[in-house]
């Protein structure tokens, strides 16, 4: 469920890349301490060292928070959780164009970013009816994997990957439930809905316009973005027995930082090529 995609983190963290050339950094969405899964705190994160550059976020501070509808209307307060990330964030993912960062919380069929642009907290909440994906006390219904394509709109799959979402971010943003993500014939029985090999994880995507899904359980499956069919591409190599890829990001050399809310001990990068992992040589005992 946590993320990283051109931004990241780990602690119990979601990790999202703005990874370039230049820089080489990513958001983390985490919790509080090791241990929790309230995931609710937005840092930003050296991809090279995994230290912690700054906070963005973090709702015990109480800071005023600025709220907006996706058409430009201001919010009251007093209509509003007290805190942007109240329900816990399940995935996030970093829109480079507009400087913001996306995000869908556990319990709401909500599609919120924070403004990065504004000199104060500022949160719009995009309510359309197109991003529900149902009831959310049912597992398979939540959002937990998000990302930015080649095309520049974002990509939002829930657990069970039956319903992928494609959302604009223009003035007037344009929100479309896609449908199922469709098993490849390539994949040798490891299904992309399967909940023991395939749910949560993160997303991240290449410049020929493909997502790669990387589950919890480390298997990864390259998506078809138009005709939605997921190829089983292998399992990560290398990796801890305890690990869980929970965040994902790309960091400037192309290979994908991961993070873990289970295995917060250590990160991890994966060159995609081999799926073979490495260890990280943090500076940091603290682990996102």
């Amino acid at each position: 469920m946590k993320k990283i995609f051109l931004p990241a983190l780990l602690l119990s963290t979601l990790l999202v890349t703005q990874a370039t050339a230049q820089s080489n950094k990513a958001f983390a969405i985490t919790s509080e301490s090791k241990g929790s899964y309230n995931w609710s705190i937005v840092r930003e994160i050296d991809l090279s060292t995994g230290e912690v550059i700054r906070t963005l976020y973090n709702p015990a501070e109480n800071k005023a928070i600025a709220y907006e509808t996706a058409a430009g209307s201001k919010l009251s307060n007093n209509n509003m959780q007290s805190a942007a990330t109240y329900s816990g964030v399940a995935a996030a993912a970093f829109d480079a164009k507009h400087n913001r960062l996306y995000f869908s919380q556990m319990w709401t069929n909500e599609l919120r970013y924070f403004d990065l642009n504004s000199n104060e907290t500022k949160v719009v909440i995009n309510d359309d009816n197109n991003y529900s994906t149902g009831v959310r006390n049912d597992e398979s219904n939540i959002i937990t994997r998000m990302t930015f394509a080649a095309d520049g709109n974002g990509y939002a799959l829930t657990n069970d990957g039956n319903q992928l979402i494609r959302f604009t971010t223009d003035n007037k943003p344009v929100i479309t439930n896609m449908g199922p993500l469709l098993d490849s014939k390539n994949s040798n029985g490891i299904g992309v809905h399967n909940q023991c090999t395939s749910w949560g994880g993160d997303m991240i995507a290449d410049v020929y316009g493909n997502l790669y899904l990387i589950t919890y359980r480390n298997h990864i499956f390259k998506i078809n973005i138009q005709t939605r069919v997921a190829e089983h591409v292998g399992t990560i190599k290398n990796l801890p027995a305890t690990f869980t890829s929970n965040g994902a990001a790309v960091d400037a050399n192309g290979d994908v930082f991961l993070s873990s809310a289970v295995n917060a001990e250590n990160y991890y990068r994966v060159n995609l090529s081999t799926l073979e992992a490495t260890l990280v040589d943090k500076k940091e005992a603290t682990i996102y």
